[in-house]
């Protein structure tokens, strides 16, 4: 339904409950036209309240979007979540997928600042998987791909059973049928980064040559040696640890050498992205 047959909507309900009113007034015997003017004036009001309500609640939400837009996702994800318990309103359908596609996008890119923050943060995953609603949801959603990448983040950062790797990879493979081409690359470092999170380097090396191949400016494989630096002061790289040193605490991974994952980058940058050059 498009805006303008909304709107056509919304007038001839209230062009029906004015009728409804012009009938009661007369029953009532309040016919006059001071008396009609003054129900209009109680409807207009009320309907002024109830609309003025839905705008600030939009509102609301779009502050919380625009937080998280600014890197600010715990202050956005509190602002969310308020905003759609105290809404004002029955949520439409479309309404309902803003919410819960912005949610996981939140929840999803939530720094890796302390444990305890992604501790607070976990109880909200884990309230949101029991949401029914929000499994019908994901259900209809199916293989989008936004979506499936964020949730493939949410696992990563919240779960805490030993298969949480491999359902990550699993939303991760789905994001690989990406129609924008391009944006396959971003998705393939990050398989990449949990390829060597569970010591498979071949296949790591594998992805980040085909990240290459799609989006060279971004993804070139000689970067990864000449701006090592960068990465080892990165938000990213601390994601990575922390996922890493989970894997170990769950016993998924081997630790027999004893290495961090920040050796293990570089180790890996050292001599596959090494040996490719010299091909």
């Amino acid at each position: 339904m498009t805006a303008e047959e909304k709107l056509e909507k919304a007038e001839k309900k209230f062009n029906r409950l004015i009728n409804v009113l012009w009938g009661i007034a007369i029953f009532l015997g309040i016919g006059s036209i001071s008396g009609i003017l003054a129900i209009n004036e109680i409807i207009d009001s009320r309907v002024n309240k109830s609309v003025t309500k839905q705008i600030n609640d939009f509102d609301k939400f779009q502050t919380a979007i625009n937080l998280a837009d600014h890197g600010e996702y715990f202050d956005a994800l509190n602002q969310l979540k308020t905003t759609w318990n105290t809404i004002s309103f029955k949520p439409t359908i479309s309404l309902t997928d803003y919410y819960y596609r912005n949610l996981v996008w939140i929840l999803g890119s939530i720094e890796v600042e302390s444990e305890n923050r992604i501790l607070n943060t976990s109880s909200i995953w884990n309230e949101l998987k029991e949401d029914k609603k929000f499994t019908t949801y994901k259900s209809a959603v199916g293989d989008d791909e936004n979506f499936n990448y964020s949730y493939a983040m949410c696992i990563l950062l919240y779960d805490n059973d030993s298969s949480f790797l491999t359902s990550a990879r699993k939303k991760l493979q789905i994001t690989l049928r990406e129609e924008r081409y391009i944006q396959r690359a971003d998705y393939l470092f990050n398989l990449a980064m949990l390829d060597l999170v569970e010591g498979k380097t071949n296949d790591a090396k594998l992805k980040l040559q085909n990240a290459h191949n799609i989006n060279p400016d971004i993804y070139h494989f000689d970067d990864y040696k000449k701006y090592i630096n960068s990465f080892l002061n990165s938000q990213e790289l601390v994601f990575w640890e922390y996922i890493y040193n989970k894997a170990i605490e769950l016993n998924i991974v081997d630790v027999e050498n004893k290495k961090t994952f920040k050796e293990i980058y570089v180790e890996f940058v050292e001599n596959e992205i090494k040996a490719h050059n010299n091909v």
